[in-house]
């Protein structure tokens, strides 16, 4: 039984949990790994953006092709499929921050949660992306612990704009859907001093909110080469991989 990189948006995750979380599905760009998936073989769920463990999946089938809309509204680019029995499926509140359970991950050694680009190193960017024996069994069982003992990791004010997702703002062509940033993204110390990488991260979170509200107006968008992988941690790999190739 092997274990596999689920990743969801917090809005993908609310559509997959409200239809009831037994079915799952990639892009057709990942038909390849898909198939290699086997019936019993877990999924591990992690939400992008809020950057939290959130539910076990068991495959209950192979890889299938579906293109009706499940996971987003009018054409689902998540058309390779697979039904699934759902293990654990938490909320973004009781989700497990990839923060509290860093130090006991083989997968996150030797690397410094607080270093840009981060999720690439240690491999939650991209989703089916096969997690060791070891951390799939060890996330499989603190997320079970976690569905009983239901600990809230309380969601910041950027956080839970994120789980309420987009709002409608009528502009002069019409109306757009967007995401606005929220207040509380600081960085400050204690004495009040902002660091430099304190700085550098709310730069990055930032600039992904611009590249977000940009591409939803139909703008076109520059992105520092030096921040774009940044901006892609924050974003997710399934925003990304739609979006960002309108930018340059």
């Amino acid at each position: 039984m092997a274990g596999y990189l689920d990743l969801f948006t917090p809005e993908t995750w609310q559509a997959f949990t409200s239809k009831g979380g037994e079915i799952t599905g990639f892009r057709a760009s990942q038909r390849k790994s898909a198939s290699k998936i086997e019936v019993g073989d877990r999924f591990l769920c992690y939400l992008v953006k809020l950057q939290r463990w959130v539910g076990v999946l068991e495959a209950t089938s192979t890889s299938f092709e579906d293109s009706t809309p499940y996971f987003v509204e009018g054409e689902d680019p998540f058309v390779v499929r697979f039904r699934v029995y759902p293990e654990v499926l938490l909320s973004p509140e009781h989700g497990i921050p990839i923060q509290e359970v860093w130090a006991r991950l083989d997968m996150c050694s030797g690397v410094d949660p607080q270093q840009v680009g981060w999720a690439y190193k240690i491999g939650v960017a991209r989703s089916l992306a096969e997690i060791s024996p070891r951390d799939a069994a060890f996330l499989a069982e603190e997320l079970t612990k976690q569905a009983t003992d239901k600990r809230e990791y309380p969601l910041s004010g950027y956080e839970r704009k994120l789980v309420e997702g987009k709002r409608t703002v009528d502009l002069p062509t019409g109306q757009a859907v967007v995401e606005i940033p929220s207040d509380e993204e600081g960085g400050l110390e204690a004495d009040g001093v902002v660091t430099a990488l304190a700085e550098h991260r709310r730069s990055i979170k930032v600039q992904s909110r611009l590249v977000e509200i940009g591409v939803q107006l139909g703008f076109k968008i520059w992105l520092p080469a030096n921040d774009r992988g940044g901006v892609l941690d924050v974003l997710g790999n399934q925003w990304s991989e739609r979006r960002l190739k309108r930018t340059r």
